[in-house]
């Protein structure tokens, strides 16, 4: 991600810091803590039960089309934050 003037500085990235770009990096890298699996069920839920209290998947067909919407969701977002997720 260099070429866009992205540069993580490892040692800072290392030691949990809150912002991890080099001193000469053009873009500024914040590392923002995050909960995915509390994230997906909070989605699965949000799609499967909606909020006036009606049920969505009331079969296990419609519970498995909610579930791929979401992990559909979580993936893509995931693809596009892969260089900035501590490993």
């Amino acid at each position: 991600m260099q070429f866009l003037g992205l540069a993580v500085d490892e040692e800072k990235n290392q030691r949990n810091a809150t912002f991890i770009q080099t001193e000469n990096a053009l873009v500024k890298v914040a590392v923002i803590n995050t909960n995915e699996e509390l994230m997906i069920a909070q989605d699965v839920m949000r799609i499967a039960l909606p909020a006036h209290g009606r049920a969505l998947c009331t079969s296990l067909r419609g519970l498995y089309d909610a579930l791929r919407q979401v992990m559909v969701i979580t993936l893509f977002t995931m693809t596009l934050c892969a260089h900035t997720i501590r490993t």
